[in-house]
C-alpha cells in the first residue's frame, strides 16, 4: 500500500491556486508524457552455461548475456537473425556453441551457431530444417556431437556442418553426456522402449549398457565409470521417476532411489537438468512446466545421490536452468516470478540475485528518497529498502514471519497484511507491525477474512481493510476499533485514505457506456468529485487513485475503446470489436473541477496500488515491473529500477 506522509500538506505555490470543492466537468489540459520505454514482460532466460563463479553466459530473450565478473556486469550480444537460444555449450571464455530456433510456424529453423569471442560474433555452422530439438555436446573447439529432430550430427575440423552418426536401426536419439570426443552416452528411444547407448571410439560403435520401458529423463557422468540416469513415470508427466547408478562405466546398475522415496520427500516436477562434480556432490533442477504443479526446485545431494534435499524459497520454485561450477557452487535460472539469475556457493541454502538488479515487484516511498519494497524474484515476501529513490535496492528481511500481500510504511514505522488460509483452512488476515524499517515483524491483529489492504495515514495510525469491515489503529496496532461508518470498497472500486475518516474512492464503469466516476467521503457523508462520461463504445476501468488532501490529486486509469474494425475467432461465426486500450494519468489542484490529462503507452499494467505521491511534485508509479519517478507531477517520467529489463 501506499503511504502518504505529507497526506495534508501542500506547497505554497499549489496552495494559491485551489479553489474549493469541484463538480463534474470534462477534463482539459492533454499532454503527451516523455516516459521511459518499458518490456512488456519479464525477459525469458532460456538456458545458462557458467564455467566458473566468474565467468559465465544465459540466453535471454533473443540475446547473449555475457559476465566476466561474477555477474557484477553483464555484456548483451544480440544472436543473429533475432533467433531464440534454446540450448547453450561454452567450452572457454571465447569459443562456444548454441542451438538457436527461427523461422516462420510454417518454416520452422534450427540453426546450430559458433561463436570464439565470448558472443560478440557468431558464425552459422548448419541450418536445420525443424523445430524439435534435442541436445548439445561440444568437447572441443570444433568437435562434439547435437542431437536435432531424430538425428545425431557429429561436428568436426573436417565436418564443420556436421555428418550424421549412424545409431542401431530404430533408434531416436534424445539426450547426451560427452566426456571427450570419444567417450559418452546417448540416450535413445527404441519403440516403446528407452535404451542409453555407450561409446568408446568417438561414436563409430555404440554398446547398449541400458533399457527401460520408462523414459530416461537425466544423464550425468562426471567420470568414465561413475554416472547417474534419472527415469520418468511416463513421457510429459512431473513425477520423478527412480535414480540408476552406475560404478562401472554403465555395465552393472544399481537402483539408488525409488519413484516411491522421490514422492515421499516430496520430491516433483519435471527435471530440468542433473549435474555432478565429483561421485559425490550433485544438483537436480525442477521446474513446474505449464502443467503449474508444485516443483521441487532445487535437489541437492552430497553422498553421491543416495539422499536429496530441496532447497530455495519456502521449498518449492521453479527453475528454468541450473549450472554447477564446483562442488557446492553455481548458478540458477529462477522462474518463479520473475526470471532472475542466482548464485549460491552453499548448496543453495542462500542465493543471491544476480542478475537482473535486485529491484521490488511492489514499493511504498516515505521520502523523495527512502523507500520499501516487497518481494523478489526468488522470494514473493521479502522486504527491500533504497535511500537513493529506487535505483538501488538492498534485502533488509529476506524471509518474513508472513508471505504478506501488501504493506505500508510512515518512516520507519510499518503495518504488513497477510490474507489468506491458515494451518485450519479458515480465511484469516493477520497484520503485523515493524518499528525498524522491516527487519523485525511482531504480529498484532488476526481478523476472518480471505482479502486485506492496510494503509497508514500517520504515525502509530492505520487504517485495515479487510472483506467485511474497516478497523483503524491510532497505537501502532495495540488496538483495533472497527469503523461504525465506513464501508468496505465495492467490486471494482479503488480508494486513496486522507485519514482515519476520510478518502477519495474510484468506481469503474460497470458495462460499455456507463460512467466512472470520483467520490469523496468523510464518515458516511459523500460528495460527488467528477464523473467520466462514457459512450457505448467506451468503458473505464481499474485505477490507481492517490490524493494528499481533498483538493490535490492524481488518477491513473485505463478505457477501453470499441473500434470499428471486428475479426472472427476460428470456429466461431460471433463476430468481436478489436479493441484499443488508452491509458492517462489525470492530476487536478482543486478538487476534480479541472484536470490535466497525460497521455501514457498503451502496453502499461498497473494495479490500484500504481502511484505513491509525497507532494505535489515528487511521485513514484509501479509498472510492468519496473520503479518509475516524477519530478514535475507526472509529467514527465524516469526509470529508477526495474525487474524486467529491455532484452532484445
Amino acid at each position: 500500500m501506499r503511504v502518504q506522509p505529507w497526506a495534508w500538506v501542500m506547497s505554497a505555490a499549489l496552495a494559491t491556486t485551489l479553489a474549493g470543492c469541484g463538480s463534474a466537468q470534462p477534463a482539459t489540459g492533454g499532454e503527451t508524457s516523455a516516459f521511459p520505454k518499458l518490456a512488456a514482460s519479464s525477459p525469458n532466460i532460456s538456458a545458462i552455461d557458467f564455467l566458473t563463479t566468474r565467468v559465465g553466459f544465459a540466453g535471454v530473450n533473443h540475446s547473449l548475456l555475457e559476465t566476466t565478473n561474477g555477474g557484477l556486469s553483464w555484456q548483451i550480444h544480440p544472436l543473429p537473425h533475432h533467433d531464440g537460444l534454446i540450448r547453450l555449450d561454452f567450452l572457454t571464455a571465447h569459443v562456444g556453441w548454441a542451438l538457436t530456433q527461427g523461422g516462420t510456424g510454417a518454416h520452422p529453423l534450427l540453426s546450430l551457431l559458433r561463436t570464439t569471442n565470448g558472443g560478440e560474433t557468431w558464425t552459422v555452422e548448419r541450418n536445420f530444417a525443424t523445430d524439435v530439438s534435442g541436445s548439445l555436446a561440444m568437447t572441443t573447439a570444433t568437435r562434439g556431437y547435437v542431437v536435432v529432430g531424430s538425428h545425431l550430427y557429429g561436428m568436426s575440423a573436417a565436418h564443420r556442418k556436421g555428418v550424421m552418426v549412424p545409431l542401431p536401426q530404430g533408434s531416436v536419439p534424445q539426450r547426451l553426456d560427452f566426456l571427450t570426443s570419444r567417450i559418452g552416452w546417448v540416450s535413445v528411444k527404441q519403440g516403446s522402449h528407452y535404451e542409453l547407448l555407450a561409446t568408446t571410439d568417438g561414436a563409430k560403435h555404440f554398446q547398449l549398457v541400458f533399457d527401460s520401458p520408462a523414459p530416461i529423463v537425466a544423464i550425468s557422468f562426471p567420470t568414465t565409470q561413475d554416472g547417474h540416469i534419472l527415469l520418468g513415470k511416463s513421457p510429459g508427466t512431473p513425477k520423478l521417476g527412480s535414480l540408476e547408478v552406475t560404478h562401472d562405466g554403465g555395465r552393472v546398475w544399481t537402483r539408488q532411489v525409488s519413484a516411491q522415496a522421490f514422492l515421499r520427500k516430496g520430491a516433483t516436477g519435471f527435471p530440468i537438468a542433473l549435474s555432478f562434480k565429483g561421485t559425490r556432490d550433485g544438483w537436480l533442477g525442477t521446474t513446474s512446466g505449464a502443467l503449474g504443479v508444485p516443483a521441487s526446485g532445487l535437489l541437492v545431494t552430497t553422498d553421491g545421490g543416495a539422499h536429496w534435499t530441496s532447497t530455495g524459497s519456502g521449498g518449492h520454485w521453479n527453475l528454468g536452468a541450473q549450472s554447477m561450477t564446483s562442488s557446492g557452487t553455481g548458478w540458477a535460472a529462477s522462474v518463479a516470478n520473475n526470471n532472475a539469475l542466482l548464485f549460491t556457493k552453499d548448496n543453495g541454502r542462500h542465493w543471491i540475485q544476480k542478475w537482473p538488479a535486485l529491484s521490488p515487484l511492489k514499493t511504498d516511498f516515505v521520502s523523495a528518497q527512502r523507500g520499501y519494497g516487497l518481494g523478489t524474484a526468488i522470494d514473493s515476501g521479502a522486504i527491500l529498502a533504497t535511500h537513493n529513490g529506487g535505483r538501488s535496492w538492498r534485502l533488509v528481511n529476506a524471509h518474513p514471519p508472513a508471505t504478506f500481500s501488501a504493506m505500508s510504511f510512515w518512516g520507519s514505522e510499518g503495518f504488513a497484511v497477510q490474507a489468506g488460509t491458515n494451518s485450519h483452512g479458515t480465511y484469516r488476515a493477520q497484520v503485523f507491525h515493524t518499528s525498524d524499517g522491516g527487519r523485525s515483524w511482531t504480529k498484532v491483529f488476526s481478523h476472518p477474512s480471505f482479502t486485506a489492504g492496510i494503509t497508514m495515514v500517520g504515525p502509530q495510525q492505520a487504517i485495515l481493510r479487510t472483506s467485511s469491515a474497516v478497523y483503524t489503529t491510532s497505537d501502532g496496532g495495540t488496538q483495533w476499533t472497527r469503523s461504525r461508518h465506513a464501508i468496505t470498497n465495492k467490486p471494482g472500486q479503488t480508494a486513496s485514505y486522507l485519514s482515519r475518516q476520510e478518502r477519495v474512492v474510484y468506481t469503474p464503469g460497470h458495462g460499455w457506456g456507463t460512467p466512472a466516476t470520483l467520490t469523496w467521503v468523510h464518515d458516511h457523508r459523500q460528495s460527488l468529485m467528477h464523473t467520466w462520461t462514457a459512450s457505448s463504445h467506451t468503458l473505464y476501468q481499474m485505477s490507481s487513485v492517490d490524493f494528499l488532501n481533498r483538493q490535490v490529486g492524481w488518477v491513473l486509469l485505463q478505457k477501453l475503446v470499441r473500434t470499428r474494425q471486428t475479426f472472427q475467432k476460428p470456429g466461431s461465426t460471433k463476430i468481436f470489436h478489436k479493441i484499443r486500450i488508452v491509458n492517462e494519468l489525470q492530476s487536478t489542484t482543486d478538487g476534480g473541477t479541472h484536470w490535466t490529462v497525460t497521455t501514457l503507452p498503451s502496453r502499461l499494467s498497473f494495479n490500484r496500488h500504481a502511484l505513491d505521491f509525497l507532494n505535489g511534485h515528487v511521485g513514484f508509479m509501479d509498472t510492468n515491473g519496473a520503479v518509475l519517478r516524477t519530478l514535475n507531477g507526472g509529467r514527465r517520467w524516469t526509470l529508477m529500477s526495474t525487474s524486467a529489463p529491455n532484452i532484445p
